[in-house]
């Protein structure tokens, strides 16, 4: 699923259209533009057309799902970053040169429906 961040609180509801396993992970990519700060500068990557409007990369946050523990709503937790212009699909682990980004949510979880 994709789309813009919201401006604020929301719940996004969705279900899977396939039989999930009884543990699972589940990973959520958000991203504010024009968040630039001292290390995530507009001139950072210049030749870079993506980079131009993103700013600090994107931060991911992850729950691991298991159906066979009681609970029933999972916090994600922040695990990393994507590549500053979106190009690898890599997850990468250095956090420390991002501000505001990491202030886009202030909590987020996963919440299993019976």
């Amino acid at each position: 699923i994709t789309g813009p961040t919201p401006e604020a609180d929301f719940i996004l509801e969705t279900k899977s259209t396939v039989d999930l396993p009884s543990r699972f992970r589940v990973v959520m990519e958000i991203n504010q533009s024009w968040d630039w700060n001292e290390y995530w500068s507009n001139v950072k990557y210049p030749d870079n057309e993506a980079y131009k409007t993103s700013s600090q990369p994107a931060v991911v946050y992850e729950a691991v799902v298991d159906r066979d523990v009681p609970e029933k709503i999972y916090p994600m937790q922040l695990v990393g970053r994507s590549h500053y212009a979106g190009e690898d699909g890599k997850l990468y682990n250095d956090l420390e040169t991002l501000t505001t980004a990491r202030e886009i949510a202030a909590s987020v979880k996963v919440r299993i429906l019976p």
